[in-house]
């Protein structure tokens, strides 16, 4: 059941369009679980990082409100997350922060200890949030991709692309949330709309935003690799 009051997901129909959907990206899930709000919540998250572990959870009024493509586009998202390991390259980005901030601020020795701690804490959130967004622009357009891919289309399709969105609005429209209101870790529903309306007609096998979370997973890599090892 997890952390959460969640079950294994009884819709087979569903489970296995999911399933087949991670299959697809080559990653191994665990489970799909439906997490219990009592018609409260309307939100999937992907967790885990071992392949025993990797697990997509929707809460069941995601499950109810969505229309079943608009689902499979929200799963495809969370399956983007596990295909892309964003979950440990979050974790690392934390990580990496501590480590270049503890040799920064460690040549300045004038600066008391209680401090040098309490200025690390927006510089990790900064960089947190500026990776993670890069990362949930990835997961939107791998569903857009995949779908497009099913379309037997080399480039996104409109109706791709639309399909996420028409998903996000969904949400943003049940829990009565402004599409312009920011989010910690995802940014605001409208931003993420404008890009995925941005890369309509993308070449799948070429989208940037693939090669700019590359390069971030490089740096973050490198620089953990380079103040270790100096």
């Amino acid at each position: 059941s997890f952390i959460l009051p969640a079950r294994k997901m009884q819709d087979f129909e569903l489970l296995n369009s999911v399933m087949f959907v991670a299959k697809k990206a080559g990653v191994r899930l665990s489970s799909v679980l439906v997490w219990n709000t009592n018609g409260r919540l309307m939100n999937a998250m992907a967790v885990g990082v071992l392949p025993s572990l990797k697990t997509i959870i929707v809460t069941d009024k995601l499950v109810t409100n969505l229309t079943r493509k608009e689902f499979l586009a929200v799963t495809m998202h969370e399956v983007g997350h596990h295909r892309y390991w964003h979950i440990p390259f979050l974790w690392l980005t934390v990580i990496s922060v501590l480590l270049c901030s503890d040799r920064l601020f460690g040549h300045m020795i004038t600066i008391e200890t209680w401090y040098i701690s309490l200025v690390k804490l927006p510089i990790v959130a900064i960089v947190l949030v500026m990776v993670s967004r890069q990362f949930e622009r990835q997961a939107d357009v791998y569903a857009a991709s995949y779908i497009s891919t099913m379309q037997e289309s080399e480039t996104i399709t409109h109706e791709a692309s639309g399909m996420m969105s028409s998903a996000l609005s969904t949400i943003a429209n049940t829990h009565h949330i402004s599409p312009l209101r920011r989010d910690f870790l995802h940014g605001s529903i409208a931003s993420r709309q404008s890009y995925l309306n941005g890369v309509i007609g993308s070449p799948i096998a070429s989208l940037s935003i693939n090669r700019i979370v590359m390069w971030i997973k490089v740096f973050i890599i490198a620089s953990i690799v380079l103040v270790i090892v100096a």
